[in-house]
């Protein structure tokens, strides 16, 4: 009765959400999307018209290929519009850009859509939140959208999926200029409803800046992506659109950028400006109150399988350690193999002189020097003797190499032991810890957005 009780308050009590933990500590996921690199073109793989096309115009996508991205809508009097994008960090915080609130209005007008591709058609899978609360950057300036960053808290949590998964923020220790494989995403009011996606390459700021592209316009809180001949761009409705590059060691992503700005559209020495996360890392964590693992951890099981790896060739090392083993005691079989022959070839040698003092005894009278048995008698001394050092010796050769063989195989067995010890410790892609950003490689953690001053909260 008492527990029936119980039951019926929890359910006075409303819905008690628990599904935080099935987005933590997996950021950087694309279940549905592994093999995608191969599907998506750049200039530098364009070899026909038809080609050059599907990259200005981006390629559409499958449900789940990108699934990080959220549209971000708002309600008017003519119907519900996809205003800009943004990209879920955990089950309930999504990061986009500031001037996406410009002309905001009330923030109930707003709602959130995650898991879908074809905002015409959501499926099953899509996820609907409405806003509960929003920061924007507390130093954001609309006429130069330097700080053009915010942050989106979800009313209710959401549950991660194949087709909803969270970014990874890079923290000062990952050199994003040195990433290769980088791609925008997004929707765009003039190419329809389906997200589309398109590979483009990281520019650096100081030709981005150089008078004849933007002319210092670009500030250090930025990024360039695109190509120096145009064609890639993000334009209208492409605000908040994510810029994620793959780890150049392991299958998972980074969130690099949202795009902010630029001047025109597919232009030349005009690529998309965006708003560098790692740029606001530490923003992000004070306004949030996440810890550095919930937004940069990649797969957990990335490190699961590190360990797989090293625990499967600890398995091999310890089978090549029982071979030494075998080995060994094969040694030691004929080491005493040998001492058993020995033991034989002493025995020989009793039983020769046995057999000489038993032909001495009949002819003890006669001269020895004219005595033809007393040769004969010497000849099988002279002959025991040979064969008892001949035996000697190849008992002891037998045993050496038996005994250097064992020491052979001991020998292998500990490197071999060393070489597993020394992977279990050190598992491949390891890399400098979050928590302690300072030690790896990497712009300095002051050199990242630090304000401790509360967002603007709309």
């Amino acid at each position: 009765m008492a527990l029936l009780g119980l039951l019926v308050l929890l359910a006075l009590a409303g819905p008690v959400w628990t599904t935080w933990d099935t987005c933590r500590g997996t950021c950087g996921l694309r279940p549905l999307a592994s093999d995608h690199s191969s599907s998506v073109l750049d200039y530098d793989s364009v070899t026909s018209a038809a080609d050059l096309s599907r990259v200005v115009a981006g390629t559409g996508v499958q449900p789940g290929a990108w699934p990080g991205i959220v549209s971000i809508q708002a309600t008017w009097e003519n119907g519900t519009w996809h205003m800009c994008s943004g990209v879920l960090l955990s089950s309930q915080w999504v990061l986009t850009v500031a001037h996406c609130f410009a002309r905001a209005g009330g923030i109930s007008r707003w709602e959130v859509v995650m898991g879908v591709s074809d905002l015409s058609q959501p499926g099953p899978e899509a996820e609907v939140r409405h806003i509960q609360r929003l920061l924007v950057h507390q130093h954001y300036v609309p006429a130069t959208a330097r700080n053009d960053i915010a942050l989106v808290e979800l009313d209710r949590p959401v549950e991660c999926s194949d087709y909803i998964q969270l970014g990874c923020v890079p923290d000062a220790s990952i050199r994003v200029l040195e990433l290769k494989s980088c791609y925008i995403a997004g929707w765009n009011f003039a190419r329809g409803m389906v997200l589309r996606e398109s590979k483009v390459h990281l520019i650096h700021t100081e030709i981005c800046n150089s008078s004849r592209w933007y002319g210092g316009a670009v500030h250090a809180d930025n990024l360039c992506a695109g190509y120096p001949q145009g064609g890639i761009d993000t334009c209208q409705g492409d605000s908040g659109n994510p810029l994620i590059c793959k780890d150049n060691r392991a299958d998972y992503y980074w969130l690099v950028g949202l795009n902010s700005w630029g001047r025109g559209c597919d232009r030349a020495r005009r690529p998309g400006i965006y708003t560098s996360t790692q740029h606001f890392y530490n923003w992000i964590l004070i306004q949030t109150g996440l810890s550095p693992a919930d937004i940069t951890d990649h797969d957990a099981r990335a490190g699961t399988r590190a360990r797989d790896k090293a625990k499967a060739s600890a398995r091999a090392d310890t089978r090549a350690g029982a071979r030494a083993r075998a080995s060994a005691r094969a040694g030691a079989s004929d080491r005493d193999d040998a001492r058993a022959d020995s033991r034989a070839g002493a025995g020989n040698k009793t039983n020769a002189r046995a057999d000489v003092s038993a032909t001495a005894k009949p002819g003890a009278g006669a001269g020895a020097g004219t005595d033809p048995s007393a040769s004969a008698r010497a000849d099988r001394r002279d002959s025991a003797r040979g064969n008892d050092r001949t035996g000697d010796e190849a008992n002891t050769r037998a045993s050496t190499s038996a005994n250097a063989r064992a020491e052979a195989s001991a020998r292998a067995n500990a490197r071999a032991g060393a070489r597993a010890i020394t992977r279990a410790s050190h598992p491949p892609g390891a890399r400098a810890s979050s928590a302690n950003p300072g030690t790896g490689p990497g712009p300095a953690p002051g050199d990242l957005g630090v304000v401790p001053e509360p967002a603007a909260v709309l």
